[in-house]
């Protein structure tokens, strides 16, 4: 929900591939049955009925406060704080809108000052600027549920997750600022 565009936030910000998104429960069913067993009704359902069911997710990008952060801060990419107002996907002079990354293309999109700009704007995750204080976060976190590891990382560190975009070279669209790689 954190960044969240819309009402719903979007569906590729998954802030836990492992759990069901509670905001998906139905309050009609009431709070006897759970979101588990709501689902494993609706697989049941469908499958008396048919219909094969199907999960959808995709690794490519996450919640930029991703619960997998928690364990694996290296699997993402960090960014200064000071550096969202500027973050923007780089322009790379010569090259189409909407082409794709290709053997062709690359020595331009790595000879973009542009490109190269943008690469400085990245630096390690917090457990290797300072594994210490990350494993402070950690067992704080740990003894408190109440603490956001996410909001220690931006204070303590002054660093957050990167946002992602699309994959497109000089594609107009802006930074998709709910997601990160």
């Amino acid at each position: 929900m954190r960044y969240k565009k819309g009402e719903m936030g979007s569906p590729y910000a998954v802030k836990n591939f492992f759990e069901l998104d509670p905001t998906l429960k139905d309050p009609m069913l009431g709070e006897d049955i759970t979101i588990d067993e709501e689902f494993k009704g609706l697989v049941e359902a469908c499958h008396i009925l048919g219909i094969r069911i199907m999960i959808d997710i995709i690794p490519r990008t996450s919640a930029r406060d991703s619960d997998l952060i928690f364990e694996h801060p290296e699997w993402f990419y960090w960014v200064k704080l000071e550096e969202l107002d500027t973050y923007a996907p780089p322009y790379v002079e010569g090259i189409r809108a909407g082409d794709k990354p290709s053997v062709e293309n690359l020595p331009k999109v790595y000879a973009s000052e542009s490109v190269k700009k943008h690469i400085k704007k990245f630096c390690n995750a917090p457990n290797v600027i300072d594994e210490k204080k990350w494993n402070s976060i950690k067992e704080r976190c740990l003894k408190d549920s109440s603490l956001d590891f996410f909001d220690l990382i931006q204070e303590e560190f002054g660093i957050t997750t990167a946002p992602a975009f699309s994959d497109c070279i000089n594609d107009p669209q802006p930074p998709w600022t709910d997601v990160t790689f």
